[in-house]
């Protein structure tokens, strides 16, 4: 059973380092979309998510919007996301 790092920096008020959430944001854009995305591809700011990558894949990305953004929020509770461009 996998814990998300999140949930055990809850306990000490600490927030995931940009990195580890960036890899999580990655992770699940390989699980519902199937595509690879570089570390240096995906940056989070503000509660956009910033993904460069081909048009095809943006579009693919597009259109399970909404399922990627409720993963992302149930493992990275601390960050709420209001859109992925």
């Amino acid at each position: 059973m996998e814990i998300p790092i999140e949930k055990i920096l809850e306990n000490y008020s600490v927030n995931a380092p940009e990195r580890i959430v960036r890899q999580q944001i990655i992770e699940i854009l390989e699980e519902v979309v199937g595509i690879k995305v570089d570390l240096e591809s995906v940056s989070y700011q503000k509660g956009k998510i910033y993904i460069d990558t081909s048009p095809l894949a943006r579009s693919q990305i597009q259109m399970r919007k909404e399922e990627i953004m409720k993963k992302i929020e149930n493992r990275i509770v601390e960050r709420k996301i209001k859109n992925i461009n």
